[in-house]
């Protein structure tokens, strides 16, 4: 009988770690999503120095403090500065976003956003 527990036990355990791999990506829908665009810099007079940059794409999830933009190649987290608003912008609406810093993967950079507008 503890055999047959163990058994159990272990096969549990070994069907719950399988579950914790890596999480595969799904592959992008052929559908007619923009190409990304970052454009020119643009030196602004108001910031000391720092470039405006923008980048287009999907917004694809929104939180407090952040959202995330999806280009159609990566997905990028864009911090929520002070006085941004994303105003009438909801999950899957197409945007255009001005920036300063560099764009990170990992969320990880000096990244500020400028202003987000939705494109019609």
């Amino acid at each position: 009988m503890k055999k047959l527990w163990m058994i159990a036990l272990t096969t549990i355990l070994l069907f719950s770690a399988a579950g914790c791999g890596k999480e595969k990506k799904p592959s992008p829908t052929p559908e007619a999503t923009p190409s990304p665009e970052i454009s020119e810099p643009i030196k602004s007079p108001d910031t000391s120095g720092s470039e405006e940059k923008t980048i287009t794409g999907k917004i694809s999830e929104i939180k407090n403090v952040m959202f995330v933009l999806d280009d159609g190649q990566d997905a990028y987290v864009f911090p929520l500065e002070e006085g941004t608003t994303l105003e009438g912008i909801q999950d899957g609406d197409q945007v255009q976003v001005t920036y300063t810093g560099e764009l990170s993967l990992t969320g990880d950079s000096e990244l500020n956003t400028v202003k987000v507008e939705k494109i019609k």
